[in-house]
């Protein structure tokens, strides 16, 4: 397996470093994209966009006008005002001629044209003839969409051979965050006790959220202020101003009295009490007190912090203990044993050990 690699800016021309922060493909580029499945994209000086491989060889020739990244072995091109896709390898898989198209899901993806959404297969066949006028990404088997039936809008979700399994007639769908997690997608309806302050007032009207699983039920019920998607089993949900969390049976696992509860990831939680910053297990029990005024999420076990609001960032353990000491005016979450962070107006790279390993100036 290939070393992570790790986009760096020189002199204006963009590169890549490996873990260690030694320079594995030399800032050469306009601009260039994070790898995703062996592949980076980048801009050359004549405007195109092309591919690299690891090693820095150009395994695509730069001849699109926009693209995305690799996912599922794809990746979306733009050759003048049309989409298509190709292959790791740079041939077209599916021809371009679609005026927009979304990133591969499941073997799904969306495309349109005439203003119309419909699916295709890894291969560009058409898994519906149905139209749909907006679509999102594929989650869990099911996909959210909104269709006209009589004259009037619907919504609802189609599965993995585009036939419409749930229609949400008596609940509507957040399409910001319409994926399915754990089984279970937020839904919402309006509360009609604001409608007189929307009219009269043009105040935006008050929600109250539940989550419906996969065959359409409710599994639980329409009563909270806001919801976030599942995390680990897990969900945070507003109560009165307040946020607490259920779990995926809708039991309240965290009762709802801190300002913010973040989603879960490898067991604890940020959470936010009196303007401060802190973490939590899923059982609720508090790991480090909230103390800091601003901090991030856990990671390879090491979480970015700010004590006060003029101090520098550090990393703090998950016992709490400050393992690498403040001195960053800005700091992020490790990804593949580096990270990201800004020091004196340069930006570069650290390891665990809190060694930089890259800085130049922004």
């Amino acid at each position: 397996m290939k070393p992570s690699l790790f986009v760096i800016v020189k002199n204006r021309k963009w590169g890549f470093i490996d873990q260690r922060g030694k320079i594995v493909i030399k800032p050469q580029f306009n601009y260039a994209h994070d790898f995703f499945e062996e592949r980076a994209a980048f801009k050359a000086s004549n405007g195109k966009w092309g591919f690299i491989d690891p090693n820095g060889k150009v395994a695509i020739q730069p001849k699109f006008d926009k693209v995305d990244s690799f996912y599922e072995q794809r990746s979306a091109v733009q050759i003048e005002d049309k989409w298509g896709f190709i292959e790791t390898n740079g041939n077209f898989i599916i021809e371009p001629h679609f005026e927009k198209a979304s990133r591969f899901f499941e073997g799904r993806a969306a495309v349109s044209r005439a203003g119309k959404w419909r699916f295709i297969d890894l291969n560009g066949k058409l898994i519906t003839q149905k139209e749909f006028n907006y679509v999102e990404n594929y989650s869990e088997g099911l996909a959210a969409v909104i269709f006209k039936s009589q004259d009037q809008y619907e919504q609802g979700f189609i599965d993995l051979n585009g036939q419409l399994i749930l229609e949400t007639k008596n609940v509507n769908i957040d399409f910001e965050r319409a994926r399915f997690k754990n089984g279970l997608v937020p839904v919402y309806v309006d509360d009609n006790s604001s409608l007189i302050g929307e009219i009269l007032f043009g105040e935006q009207p008050k929600k109250k959220w539940g989550f419906m699983d996969t065959r359409g039920k409710l599994t639980i019920p329409i009563k909270y202020d806001m919801v976030i998607p599942f995390s680990e089993c897990l969900t945070t949900v507003w109560v009165q101003g307040k946020t607490g969390v259920i779990n995926n049976s809708g039991k309240m696992v965290i009762e709802p009295k801190y300002d913010y509860i973040d989603s879960f990831f490898n067991g604890i939680a940020l959470v936010k009490l009196n303007k401060k910053y802190g973490y939590i297990d899923k059982n609720g029990q508090i790991l480090i007190e909230p103390k800091f005024h601003r901090a991030g999420d856990f990671s390879e076990g090491l979480a970015p912090v700010r004590i006060e609001e003029n101090s520098k960032f550090g990393y703090i353990n998950t016992s709490g203990k400050m393992v690498i000491k403040p001195q960053f005016d800005e700091a992020y979450s490790f990804i593949n044993g580096l990270a990201k962070v800004t020091l004196n107006n340069k930006s570069g790279y650290i390891d665990r050990t809190g060694k930089i390993v890259w800085l130049s100036a922004i």
